[in-house]
C-alpha cells in the first residue's frame, strides 16, 4: 500500500527538525554543565559563610533557579516501553509522537508483551486524558511530570492491526475508545504509475516548509519550567455543539 514511502515523505520536516536539535544538543549540554558548576560553587561558598541559615537561604534564592539540563533531542519513538516513555518525558520535550509505518515494531516490542501490554494501554490512555505522569518506585524514587502530550500514529497491515483492534483487553481497558482507526480500501493491483509533476513537488515542499516552521516555534510553557506546557482550553463553537 506504499505506507512506508508515504510516511517517509510526510516525516521529512520532522526528521530535519530532529537533526537540528541533535546538532545543537552537544553545545547546549556543555553550556549547561559549566553554568551548573558555577551555580554549585556559588551555593557552596554561601553555605560556608558564617551567617545565619535564614541569610544563607536568602542569598541562595537571589542566585535564581538552578540551571536546567537541555532537553533530549528526540521528537518521536517507534517501539517504547511505558517506563521508557516516562523517562523520556522527564528528560525530553513536552510533546512526543509514537509513530511508525511498521506498526508491528510497536506491537511486537517489549512494551507490548503479555506481561507489559496492560500497563502500556493504561499509560497511553493516561497520556490521552491529561498528560500527567506519576511513578513511585523504591529504587528510582518519585517521578512526576505534568501537561505532557503524546501523539500516536501507527500504520499496520490489516491482519497485524487485529492484534490491537481485536484484543478484548484493550477494549475493556479503554484504549480503543481513545484512538481513531482508519481502514482504507486496498488498491493493490489497481494503482498505475503516475510521474510526479513540478506542481506535486512544490506542494510537498510547501507542506514540509509549513510543518518545519511549526516545529521550530517555541511552545508556550508554564512559568519557571522548560518542560511543562501551558495548555489552552479548546471550546466548541455553537455550530459544533449542535452537531455533537
Amino acid at each position: 500500500e506504499r505506507k512506508t514511502a508515504a510516511d517517509e515523505l510526510a516525516m521529512q520536516p520532522v526528521i530535519k527538525r530532529r537533526e537540528e536539535l541533535r546538532s545543537a544538543f552537544p553545545e547546549e549540554k556543555i553550556t549547561y554543565e559549566l553554568e551548573k558548576e558555577v551555580y554549585d560553587i556559588a551555593v557552596l561558598q554561601i553555605k560556608e559563610r558564617e551567617i545565619s541559615n535564614a541569610e544563607k537561604a536568602e542569598m541562595i534564592m537571589e542566585l535564581g533557579l538552578e540551571p536546567k539540563m537541555p532537553l533530549e533531542p528526540i521528537l518521536f519513538v517507534k517501539e517504547p516501553t511505558y517506563e521508557g516513555l516516562v523517562k523520556l518525558f522527564g528528560a525530553g520535550h513536552q510533546s512526543l509522537s509514537l509513530c511508525t509505518p511498521e506498526g508491528g515494531e510497536f506491537l511486537g516490542g517489549y512494551g507490548m508483551t503479555q506481561e507489559k501490554k496492560l500497563m502500556m494501554g493504561a499509560g497511553l490512555s493516561k497520556f490521552w486524558d491529561d498528560g500527567e505522569i506519576q511513578r513511585v518506585r523504591a529504587g528510582e524514587g518519585v517521578t512526576q511530570s505534568f501537561n505532557k502530550r503524546l501523539n500516536m500514529g501507527l500504520m499496520f497491515q490489516p491482519g497485524v492491526a487485529q492484534r490491537l483492534i481485536g484484543d478484548p483487553m484493550f477494549k475493556d481497558q479503554g484504549l480503543l475508545s481513545r484512538i481513531l482507526p482508519s481502514f482504507p480500501k486496498s488498491r493493490i493491483g489497481e494503482r498505475k504509475y503516475v510521474k510526479p509533476t513540478d506542481g506535486d513537488h512544490q506542494k510537498l515542499k510547501k507542506f514540509s516548509d509549513l510543518i518545519l516552521r511549526w516545529l521550530r516555534q517555541e511552545p508556550k510553557l508554564k512559568e519557571n519550567t522548560n518542560d511543562e506546557l501551558d495548555l489552552r482550553t479548546l471550546k466548541l463553537s455553537k455550530e459544533a455543539n449542535t452537531r455533537c
